[in-house]
């Protein structure tokens, strides 16, 4: 009897182990279509924005990307047009338009300026 309790045991211990693996590889739970904080720095990355606002060498805040309920959020600091003035902006869409995002003199803005 002791026998059986010990292999429902390994059984219970190899299936805990195969759920924490694909819960650490993401796939399973997070599947392909997911939106990540990878994904959003991404797009991020490639705003006309990101060339303006959080620089290290310049604001005190660095671009801090997030994702809050299915969307991209960023908080940064952005340049404005008087050297050493910035504005402190959070922005929260879609991860399509934080790729539109430009730096209208220190506000974040889908348009151009």
């Amino acid at each position: 009897m002791k026998t059986h309790v010990r292999q429902r045991k390994g059984v219970w211990l190899l299936a805990t182990l195969v759920l924490m693996a694909v819960g650490l590889s993401g796939t399973a739970i997070l599947g392909e279509d997911a939106l990540t904080v990878q994904k959003c720095r991404s797009a991020w990355e490639s705003s006309g924005a990101f060339r303006s606002c959080g620089l290290a060498q310049v604001h005190n805040v660095l671009a801090n990307i997030s994702v809050d309920d299915e969307q991209c959020k960023v908080n940064v600091d952005c340049s404005t047009s008087t050297w050493g003035i910035y504005r402190n902006q959070t922005w929260q869409g879609s991860k399509e338009d934080m790729a539109k995002l430009n730096n209208c003199n220190g506000y974040l803005k889908l348009e151009n300026c």
